[in-house]
């Protein structure tokens, strides 16, 4: 069974760089992001610590997910996932830098 751990914090919209970089050091340390709710963000434990997360701040749009999901497998990621959250309108971005 993967070891999975959620994480409470709150983050000002508009110190999202923070947020990106706390979320950087998860996954530095081994922590990979796979879901995202209001305040919560779950990860499970892996060996590869080679994740990139990028937020990006604009209102939620299903065509811009499904461009990302599109791109991903043209520049063949080997895994990306985007998570919407929050009433901001916030998207996660994650992806192997493998």
């Amino acid at each position: 069974m993967t070891e999975r751990m959620t994480k409470y914090r709150w983050f000002w919209v508009w110190d999202f760089e923070k947020e990106e970089r706390w979320l950087n050091e998860m996954a530095a340390n081994g922590w990979t992001l796979v879901e995202v709710g209001y305040c919560s963000y779950t990860f499970e434990k892996t060996d590869d610590n080679e994740y990139t997360v990028r937020l990006e701040m604009h209102p939620f749009d299903e065509d811009y997910i499904s461009f990302m999901e599109q791109t991903a497998r043209r520049a063949s990621w080997e895994d990306s996932t985007s998570f919407p959250i929050s009433i901001q309108g916030s998207l996660i971005s994650a992806r192997s830098t493998r």
